[in-house]
């Protein structure tokens, strides 16, 4: 299917965020319809992402793979997976992906209106549920790692799946205390990346950047720092762009960093 056909078959659906990549390559999100299509040479349909929060609530055969809890679409596509005899394997995110079906899992953070109902505000809750990304016979055995949809969504600087249970345990981690605006355990802001190594007692693990654009404030194609990730202490540091070393703009713990609590004075 090209876009036209795509549309026509979305009731006429409007693409209200696109992008073209050349050689007839690209996507469409249709926001109305909670799917994403993402087109390779020749305009040709070869992916279809479908959301968690607003996209059509898809079946393969008894299993419904849509806005539900990962952990039981994971045990009920094991189980079909099994009785057909085809092979699942773990994704780039720790979610189901089956080549014989076309098909990884993924999963989002379920949202829902505070309780002033229709017209309240929209607000982050507790579950996860479940997304999908549906490929054709050529993208199947790598569907987030081939072309077009890497470039739809590139996953490579997005933490990998780290294990079956990546939550460390309670006794194994370190208590903050946080004085808002100020310092969060042993991190300033406004330190430099320098400082906050040497505050955590450990070198980087990965660090994030991007080059300038050639603005005042910014040397022309200068590499600029704007992230390190601390696996022992379990942190990313963000930091603030402009020349040399930039300042520590906002520390954030990931999952199997330290606890934090507020506190009206910067802990020692």
């Amino acid at each position: 299917m090209n876009p036209d056909e795509v549309a026509s078959a979305l009731d006429g659906a409007i693409a209200h965020v696109s992008q073209g990549l050349g050689e007839g390559m690209g996507w469409g999100h249709y926001t109305d319809r909670g799917v994403t299509a993402v087109y390779g040479k020749d305009d040709n349909l070869v992916a279809v992402a479908v959301d968690a929060m607003d996209g059509p609530l898809v079946r393969l055969g008894d299993i419904d793979l849509i806005a539900r809890p990962p952990s039981q679409v994971r045990a009920e596509l094991q189980q079909l997976a099994f009785r057909e005899n085809v092979s699942m394997c773990v994704n780039w995110s720790g979610d189901p992906e089956i080549e014989a079906w076309g098909i990884s899992m993924g999963a989002a953070q379920e949202q829902g209106l505070t309780a002033e109902g229709s017209e309240g505000y929209v607000q982050r809750l507790d579950t996860m549920v479940t997304e999908a990304l549906l490929v054709g016979p050529e993208l199947a055995k790598n569907p987030f790692g081939s072309e077009p949809v890497s470039q739809w969504r590139d996953v490579r600087d997005e933490p990998p799946h780290p294990g079956t249970w990546p939550v460390r345990a309670e006794q194994e981690r370190q208590r903050w205390g946080w004085t808002p605006l100020k310092s969060v355990g042993p991190l300033r802001f406004g330190m430099k990346p320098q400082e906050v190594a040497a505050a955590l007692g450990e070198e980087p693990t990965t660090r994030h950047g991007r080059y300038s654009f050639g603005s005042p404030w910014e040397g022309l194609g200068q590499w600029i720092l704007t992230e390190d990730r601390f696996d022992h202490a379990g942190v990313s540091a963000h930091y603030a762009s402009g020349f040399s070393w930039p300042p520590l703009s906002a520390p954030s713990p990931f999952t199997g960093g330290p606890a934090r609590r507020s506190s009206s004075r910067a802990s020692s």
